[in-house]
């Protein structure tokens, strides 16, 4: 049995590099933005992560391991790149998708102030020395609908 080959990540950071700029590009981000920089930040870890997970043993005798884990890792860094550049154009928020087959929950406001039973109700203020009467507040209740608004 051959020794395996360690990968070393720090040996791949340029090619990350070269796909994170590429899918800067595609997004349009500046040369010089922090867009670019985050994007080659989440290439390294990407490389980084896929480094410890090769195996090479399944690198074919006198095969390049270095040339069979960029192969291999490649997909991953690059989806990990899209993924923070649709995250960064979308103003740094995640969307997923919704279950497909189930309705969407609504919340719906409604008028009545108070808890189900229709008694109404107030929240307490533990603060120490706080004025046991605040005065009126609101609380606006909510029902969730299962479909969405009545036509």
């Amino acid at each position: 049995m051959r020794p395996a080959a360690v990968i070393d990540p720090l040996g791949h950071l340029d090619w990350s590099a070269r796909i994170a700029r590429g899918v800067s590009r595609h997004y349009r981000f500046g040369r010089r933005s922090q867009e670019r920089a985050d994007l080659e930040q989440v290439a390294a870890l990407a490389v980084i992560r896929k480094a410890r997970e090769f195996d090479p043993a399944l690198v074919p005798e006198g095969g390049d391991p270095d040339g069979q884990f960029r192969g291999w890792a490649k997909p991953s860094v690059a989806g990990d790149c899209r993924r923070e550049g649709r995250r960064l154009k979308n103003g740094g928020t995640y969307h997923t998708r919704r279950e497909q087959g189930r309705p969407a929950v609504l919340v719906e406001i409604t008028s009545d102030l108070g808890d189900p039973t229709g008694e109404p109700f107030d929240l307490p203020d533990h603060r120490a020395g706080a004025d046991p009467d605040p005065g009126p507040s609101l609380i606006l209740g909510w029902t969730p609908t299962a479909g969405g608004p009545d036509p």
